[in-house]
């Protein structure tokens, strides 16, 4: 049964259809007890169990940001399938790496981790041992990841210390009156600078009883893509969608040193969203092919951030010391406060960036992220 439903909740990639990084460790956690005790007491288990238990790791080794925090994507209760130790930052999966370490003996899972207290009750002295001998092995400066059956995509420059996360595909697991745990990010970006956090996910809040906290986190306004003036998805009450969308890549290349991606929304005609990466600068391109009205563009940043210089096209924003310029083609640009969730029933204000307008036919609205004032 558990192989069955393995097959069944987990992409080909490692990628878990929840499409929730929260629910990802949480499946992680239950396969590991798995192995591990099924090993310790000389249970044999089908070999499709660990290896998509390998998967869903290789996954976190692609994903994971700066060697430990996640992307924070989809529901979050800040449930464990188990806790062995305290830790007050739940993005932190570097434990997750530490576990894979001893039980696959993978050197790419060696990203300047510690130890984690947690391997040491699950594998022991033995366990710790088997750690010391993988080393680390020297990555290129850009690394590019595709997770094709999820429609997930990461890309990595460590010179510059960029991050970026996007998700596309399915928009969670069943579809339509299903897809418990997704919400609508699909297309809206996570992108770090110097390390550090500047365009993030907003969280989940809440559950049950709060049905206006419960929607508002879930949907688009709470995330870095458009709201649109029609409703191209309806939630159900706390959990479910009655409606979804789904996301689709129709071009993925490398070009010299950037990366182009370029995706479009299954029922939405006349719309693409293009993304270039480079070690500089995250473009956005929106391309209308049809016309719109009254359409809505969020950019949520890290509550760390402050908003240093501000005018109708060009945004200069500060984390810890380290800038960068959001500018646009358009001059509408302004800044409001919102909100974000880090931790179930927890939030607090940050700032977003915010355009309203019409889209005529054939216009592009472009948004450029980059370290230098260029654009």
């Amino acid at each position: 049964m558990l192989e069955k439903e393995l097959k069944d909740q987990v992409f080909q990639d490692g990628v878990s259809k929840e499409q929730s990084a929260s629910y990802h460790r949480f499946v992680i956690d239950f396969i590991t007890l798995i192995v591990v005790f099924s090993k310790k007491f000389n249970i044999i288990i089908p070999n499709t169990i660990t290896t998509t238990l390998e998967k869903m790791i290789d996954y976190v080794s692609s994903a994971i940001i700066n060697c430990n925090n996640f992307p924070m994507y989809g529901d979050s209760d800040n449930g464990r399938g188990f806790i062995f130790t305290e830790n007050n930052n739940f993005w932190d999966f570097s434990h997750v790496l530490s576990n894979g370490i001893i039980m696959f003996r993978k050197n790419e899972y060696q990203q300047n981790i510690d130890f984690n207290e947690e391997s040491f009750w699950l594998f022991g002295t033995e366990g710790l041992n088997i750690f010391k001998k993988i080393k680390r092995i020297e990555k290129a400066d850009n690394l590019f990841y595709c997770f094709e059956k999820a429609g997930h995509y990461v890309y990595k420059n460590s010179l510059k210390g960029i991050y970026f996360f996007v998700r596309g595909g399915v928009f969670g697991m069943g579809g339509n009156y299903f897809s418990s745990h997704s919400h609508f990010d699909l297309l809206s970006p996570i992108l770090s600078f110097y390390n550090l956090p500047f365009l993030i996910d907003s969280g989940t809040y809440v559950y049950n009883g709060d049905n206006y906290n419960r929607n508002k986190f879930r949907e688009s306004i709470s995330h870095n893509n458009i709201t649109w003036n029609k409703q191209i998805v309806k939630p159900r009450l706390n959990f479910g969608w009655e409606k979804v969308c789904n996301a689709k890549i129709i071009k993925n290349i490398k070009d010299n040193n950037k990366y182009i991606l370029k995706f479009i929304f299954e029922n939405i005609r006349g719309y693409e969203r293009e993304f270039i990466l480079n070690n500089e600068c995250v473009i956005i391109n929106d391309i209308f092919s049809n016309s719109f009205n009254n359409l809505y563009w969020h950019f949520h940043l890290h509550p760390n951030c402050k908003i240093i210089m501000n005018d109708s096209s060009k945004v200069l924003i500060e984390n810890q010391n380290k800038k960068i310029y959001f500018s646009s083609n358009k001059s509408e640009l302004r800044i409001i406060k919102s909100e974000v969730s880090f931790n179930y029933g927890e939030k607090e204000e940050n700032f977003c960036i915010v355009l309203n307008s019409n889209a005529n036919k054939n216009g592009i609205f472009s948004f450029f992220l980059s370290i230098n004032d260029v654009y």
